[in-house]
């Protein structure tokens, strides 16, 4: 019998049945039954999508066990309401396990979902796949996996990628890491997405090296001090180079030429990994791409550098449907009632969105209600530690006239949040962020009328893509296509030529991050092949007219070639003189470009010519 250590997580619920307030929401809570033994999560107040985020050792189990999952609803007094159970039983858990899956949604036989993890020791062994997507430059073969790990078990099979090599020319020996889309704004990696990244070096005189190795590690820390590895992989990038079934692998050297040497990697961070937080209260999670070539007779290149990753959970992906309605009411001492009511269709909102919410207010007192005051508050708790609520932004809004008695009115009162706002973390003895809302009415001569509920902050769609401003990039696209960055490139193909479809259509277009300088020293059948493929039809029109902005500057460097001037060409490229403007220029002109008089005379007869043709 195949026996297994088994450590359970009690992730979240949701769509669960509402207990309380009329079936608008409930306080839950997991109970968990497996061999005699029992496991409980905390209570989570006021909510029908509970996140729990607790695990629980149960002990060793085989394909015969069972486990009883129970949701219910806690009560201060009385019998604790079932929201609904499942049984589990391990089969299905040992089949998602052997699919690379950590986790499950169970549907409770009430209503409602509960996502449950879990993680094997020893882990069961992954089926069999190639690599996903179908991308062509994919090596498909396995390979041993050798110090994959996360805290949530173990990793898919690494995929490798055929690197890439341009005949480039550059001025030193250095690397650089490109993420897909970060020309414009930070790439934003997903977890339980792959990660796909490359890894350029730039080689300016012949090289040996003995290993690339590039890694991805991530973790948690409070304090400076490392709480938790959430993931720990690396990958060999010469092991296309020298072959996956070579006996004397780890000890080959391989030697690089002069140029462009582009290593896609592509990594996988597990779903349930935490989004990247930078010192929140001295908590951190930290993700960063690490790498180290050791270079014969060199010295070694270390390079590092720090990413954004977020759980799909944390966005606006998870917003949930929960209505705001809030009321109370107060009794002055005059007599009568003063009743305020504050609705809004949603309760999640992410930075930047304004929080929309309506405010009735009835008036049967003889009080006078002058203005209505919301204050958005958050509360950071971190480890034991009781957060103190804290001012994020406050808005008050008068009522035109007063609402005097037997008055009513009702106003659309709007929060605008910070685009810098944090998003609502909630994580079992590490760290809590909740924000609420604080409303409050100011009657005139009474203590005022105020109410507080909890709103949630999302974080926006990872996937979202914000180009800039067309006119200003344009702007700044230089007329000498040697001085263009990677930047000006893609602004090039998205506003001056208006094909998107370049970058859009082709997914390895990045990797190659190409500037003005290296467009003029790389092959033909690369620039259309390779990196202009993915404008389709267009990509003959595309290709035609980027050839006519290296023209410019190539025939330049050919005409004062062809009359033995070829040590004039680095100043007619400093004063940006290209093809174009060859028939205009004047004595001064040239006599400022060189002061040797048979120069002089070689490029007159030269230009007198091209004005001939």
């Amino acid at each position: 019998m195949d026996n297994r250590g088994l450590r359970l997580f009690i992730i979240e619920g949701k769509e669960l049945k509402g207990a309380d307030n009329g079936g608008a929401s409930s306080d839950p809570y997991v109970k968990l039954k497996f061999n005699g033994n029992s496991f409980k999560t905390e209570t989570i107040k006021n909510t029908l999508s509970p996140v729990w985020n607790q695990s629980f050792d149960v002990g060793m189990v085989n394909e015969y066990s069972t486990f009883d999952i129970e949701c219910l609803d806690w009560d201060r007094f009385g019998k604790h309401d079932s929201l609904g159970s499942v049984q589990l039983p391990m089969t299905v858990l040992k089949e998602a396990a052997t699919f690379g899956q950590t986790d499950k949604w169970v549907n409770l036989d009430k209503k409602g979902y509960i996502r449950v993890g879990f993680q094997f020791s020893p882990p069961y062994p992954l089926q069999q796949h190639l690599s996903p997507d179908g991308n062509p430059n994919a090596i498909q073969h396995q390979v041993q996996q050798q110090n994959m790990i996360s805290s949530y078990g173990q990793l898919p099979p690494p995929v490798h990628y055929e690197p890439i090599y341009l005949k480039t020319y550059p001025s030193k020996l250095e690397a650089e890491f490109i993420l897909p889309n970060d020309l414009y704004q930070r790439t934003i990696y997903v977890t339980g997405e792959p990660v796909r990244a490359s890894l350029v070096l730039y080689v300016n005189q012949p090289i040996v090296v003995r290993s690339l190795f590039v890694s991805l590690k991530g973790k948690t820390s409070i304090r400076g001090k490392k709480q938790k590895e959430l993931i720990q992989d690396y990958r060999n990038l010469l092991h296309t180079t020298i072959g996956p079934s070579s006996p004397n692998a780890q000890n080959q050297k391989v030697a690089l030429d002069v140029g462009k040497h582009i290593y896609p990697f592509e990594f996988f961070i597990p779903k349930h990994c935490n989004s990247s937080i930078d010192g929140i209260g001295n908590y951190k999670v930290l993700y960063r791409f690490q790498f180290n070539a050791d270079i014969v007779n060199l010295p070694d290149i270390q390079l590092e550098r720090e990413i954004t990753v977020v759980n799909i959970e944390d966005t606006v992906h998870r917003m949930t449907q929960s209505q705001v309605h809030e009321k109370c009411t107060k009794s002055p001492l005059t007599g009568g009632n003063i009743e305020m009511t504050i609705t809004a269709p949603k309760n999640s909102y992410y930075p930047g969105e304004d929080i929309e919410l309506q405010v009735h207010v009835n008036n049967s007192s003889k009080k006078k209600v002058k203005k209505i005051e919301l204050e958005l508050q958050r509360t950071i708790s971190i480890e034991n530690e009781k957060g103190v609520p804290t001012q994020v932004l406050k808005v008050s809004k008068k009522f035109f006239p007063k609402i005097q008695q037997n008055q009513q009115s009702t106003q659309i009162v709007v929060m605008e949040t910070p685009q810098n706002l944090l998003n609502s973390i909630y994580q079992a003895g590490i760290i809590k962020i909740e924000y609420k809302v604080r409303a409050v009415l100011d009657i005139l001569d009474c203590i005022d009328l105020y109410t507080i509920f909890p709103v949630n902050i999302v974080l926006p769609d990872p996937k979202r893509v914000m180009l800039p401003n067309p006119l200003d990039e344009v702007s700044k696209i230089p007329r000498y296509i040697q001085e263009w960055t990677p930047r000006n490139l893609l602004s090039w193909l998205y506003f001056r030529m208006n094909c998107p479809e370049v970058v859009t259509s082709n997914p390895e277009f990045y990797q190659y991050c190409l500037s003005g300088n290296e467009l003029l020293s790389i092959p033909d059948s690369v620039l259309l092949e390779k990196v202009l493929k993915g404008a389709g039809t267009r990509t003959q029109e595309i290709h035609k007219a980027i050839k006519i902005e290296i023209d410019r500057v190539l025939s330049v460097r050919s005409i004062l070639k062809d009359n033995q001037l070829p040590h004039l060409i680095p100043t007619f490229e400093k004063e940006l003189v290209t093809f174009d403007l060859l028939p205009t220029l004047t004595s001064i002109d040239l006599s400022r470009l060189t002061t040797t008089i048979g120069d002089r005379i070689r490029l007159q007869t030269a230009f007198e010519n091209l004005k001939l043709n």
